[in-house]
């Protein structure tokens, strides 16, 4: 994938970081989610609590270089 697909997750990222509603953070989790490769999806439980939602993200960030590839 191109690196404007992973700037565009990465700005994703950081908008849900910094979102305090969390139905907005929730919404945001999911669009990206349905971007990421099936390997790197998000596992997302019923029950959701904003500092699980941070971690995975924090993780995520820190896993995206391998995530897309430039082509």
């Amino acid at each position: 994938m191109s690196n404007s697909k992973k700037d565009n997750v990465r700005n994703l990222i950081k908008l849900c970081l910094d979102t305090n509603e969390m139905n907005d953070k929730i919404e945001l989790l999911n669009w990206i989610n349905d971007v990421l490769p099936y390997g790197f999806k998000i596992n997302i439980p019923s029950l959701i609590t904003n500092n699980y939602i941070d971690q995975k993200l924090y993780s995520l960030e820190a896993r995206l270089p391998h995530v897309f590839f430039d082509t």
